[in-house]
Formats: C-alpha cells, sequence, structure tokens
C-alpha cells in the first residue's frame, strides 16, 4: 500500500493558514486536498475519491492538527469545499462532507466542470461515447478500440457497490437543499482574499487558488508529471493550447514563493517548473514531428502512438493515444502537420 506523507503546514504572506492533508485516492495513488484557516470559513480545496479510506483519511488528518499545529477545528466545522477540477480523485469525496456538514455547507466549482461532478455518470456516458468517435478516426478495428473502451470504463469505476452510491450522491443538484449554496468559480474571482484563476487544459473547468503568495495549483502543475493531456475533440476546452496557455497565465502571475498541488511534493520555483514543463512538452513535439517527417507515408494516429510510445500497453496505450492525438491536433492547429480524413480515419502528414 502507498504510504501517506506526513501532514503539513504552510502561512500566506497575510497570515493565512494553508495545511497539507494527504489521503489515498485510489489503491496506487495518493492525493493532497489542503486546509485554509483565516481567509473565510474554513475550507478545504478537494475531497479526495470517497474510495476506501480516503475520506477517513483526511478526516483524522483534520483531528490531527488539533495535536501537530495547535489548530482548533473539528471535521464539521468545514464550512466550504473548493474543488480545483472535476476529476474523481478530487471530488469524489464531496458527498461524506454534505451527509457530515449538512447545509452549512458551501461548494465552489467552476461551471465548465460542474457536470462531471453533479451528474457524474451522465457526463461519463458521453466522454465515453466522443473517444469512441476519436478512436474510429484513429485507426483502432473493432477489437482494438472495445480493448481500449474496457479499460477507459474500468478506470473509472468505483471499487465496490458503496463507492458507487458514493458517487451516486454526488449528482444530488447543487444548490437546492443539498448544500448552504454554490458559488460559481470565475477567472480572476475574489472571494474572502482567495483568488481564483481558471487554468483549462487537464479539465475544461481546472481553477487554481492563489491565496497572497501560496499557490494551491490542483493537478495543473505537478513537480514530477506533466498532467494527461485529450484532445479538445474528446473533451472541449482540454488540449494543448489551452493547457499551454494556461501555463503562461501562471507564469505571469508575480510573487509566488511556493505551489502546491493536489498530488506529489511542494515546489519553491514554480516559475522554474513551468519552464521545465515547457520544455518536456517541446520534446514530446519533437518525438511526434519526427516519427511522422521519417514515415515514407501518412500515419493514423495509432500508428503514431505505437512508434513514439513503443511500450505502453493497456491503460497506459489509451493514455499514449490520447497524449499524441492532443499533439497532432495542436500542431495541425499551428499549421505544422496535415490531416486528411478517408473513411472516417484520419492519416497525419508534414504540412
Amino acid at each position: 500500500m502507498t504510504r501517506l506523507p506526513p501532514l503539513a503546514g504552510f502561512v500566506s504572506a497575510s497570515g493565512v493558514r494553508v495545511y497539507r492533508i494527504p489521503c489515498r485516492v485510489f489503491p496506487h495513488l495518493t492525493a493532497r486536498v489542503f486546509l485554509i484557516m483565516g481567509a473565510g470559513p474554513p475550507t478545504l480545496v478537494d475531497a479526495g475519491s470517497g474510495q476506501g479510506r480516503s475520506t477517513k483519511e483526511i478526516l483524522d488528518g483534520i483531528e490531527q492538527l488539533n495535536n501537530n499545529f495547535d489548530v482548533s477545528i473539528k471535521p464539521r466545522d468545514i464550512g466550504r469545499i473548493i474543488l480545483t477540477h472535476g476529476h474523481l480523485d478530487h471530488f469524489g469525496g464531496l458527498a461524506d462532507f454534505v451527509d457530515l456538514v449538512g447545509t452549512n455547507l458551501e461548494v465552489a466549482l467552476h461551471p465548465l466542470d460542474r457536470p462531471a461532478v453533479v451528474s457524474h455518470d451522465r457526463w461519463a456516458l458521453g466522454a465515453s461515447d466522443r473517444l469512441e468517435r476519436f478512436l474510429v478516426k484513429a485507426g483502432l478495428d473493432a477489437k482494438e478500440r472495445h480493448a481500449l473502451l474496457q479499460h477507459y470504463g474500468q478506470s473509472r469505476k468505483a471499487t465496490s457497490d458503496d463507492d458507487h452510491q458514493r458517487r451516486e450522491a454526488v449528482g444530488r443538484p447543487l444548490g437546492m437543499g443539498t448544500f448552504g449554496s454554490e458559488i460559481e468559480l470565475t477567472d480572476e474571482m475574489l472571494l474572502d482574499g482567495l483568488r481564483f484563476i481558471h487554468t483549462p487544459g487537464h479539465s475544461p473547468g481546472h481553477v487554481c487558488v492563489l491565496i497572497d503568495d501560496i499557490l494551491l495549483s490542483g493537478d495543473h502543475i505537478l513537480p514530477r508529471t506533466i498532467p494527461q493531456q485529450w484532445p479538445e475533440s474528446v473533451a472541449p476546452f482540454t488540449g494543448l493550447g489551452h493547457y499551454l496557455s494556461s501555463l503562461d497565465k501562471i507564469a505571469g502571475v508575480e510573487g509566488i514563493t511556493l505551489a502546491a498541488g493536489g498530488h506529489e511534493p511542494v515546489m519553491e520555483d514554480v516559475y522554474w517548473r513551468i519552464e521545465d514543463i515547457r520544455r518536456l512538452q517541446e520534446r514530446r513535439f519533437v518525438r511526434v514531428q519526427d516519427v511522422i517527417g521519417r514515415a515514407e507515408e501518412p500515419l493514423t494516429l495509432n500508428q503514431i502512438s505505437r512508434r513514439v510510445y513503443t511500450k505502453a500497453e493497456g491503460f497506459f496505450a489509451l493514455l499514449a493515444l490520447t497524449d499524441v492525438g492532443a499533439r497532432v491536433e495542436y500542431l495541425e492547429e499551428h499549421g505544422k502537420l496535415t490531416v486528411e480524413e478517408c473513411d472516417g480515419v484520419g492519416r497525419v502528414r508534414v504540412a
């Protein structure tokens, strides 16, 4: 079982306290939620997955703060939950906190990620349909499509019947008596001293939260991992165009001394990390262009993916294919590649 990192605490330039609480969101994936004290009501940023021991670990972490950091707070004191984005490992535990806190709880999220949170199963069906159309255009035959869609479906399944019921509970309408109120987050919105920055790319409605000089970056910027990219044809308001523009937006924010993502350690120089991500992205673009440029004939996305990511299997083959799809989409938009469609399958060549 993956070991959890320790609790940690940070203080912003104006004295707002931010506490990092780790939890296991999936069997082999840990995440971090954050408790903010001193900027409006006691506020959680993200809520874990709601699966396994995820919620219990968050609640235990809140209790431990009382002993380890001299914080006087109980889980029922949480007055607001901010969701950085609508991926299950960040919002799946929301229903547990609704049950715990009740109608005093405010929930804040960006409207572009609202459908994934409030009607997740319906949203997932639409996403699966778009993904299947992408796989057809990518040149996979029916057997290959079925295998990858199975991996995609399994990645979204809860681990037990109780977890499935918890997911269904998330779909209760926001702002209709389930919560105290729903807050619609917008770009550059200010709320109790918190500044919200819309950073689409990893998800349509992804937001980063700026607390004076501390940035809570969700999955937009992580110290070790480049967030998964999807073509915008599969997930609107994602894609590398949005993601790279969102990187530029954060790079233009002055005075960040500490950045903490939803996974992995904190970043003491987020500006360097942004430049590092740009370098890594450029290398991946070059790899894709090199494979296409050396081919004797136009290639399908599936062929490109197999040549770029030679060892990707199972679910990772799907991630590799969508990553290549996002890169080809971006390069085509910038006039570097041409995609010609024949019998429903796209073939890529140098422009």
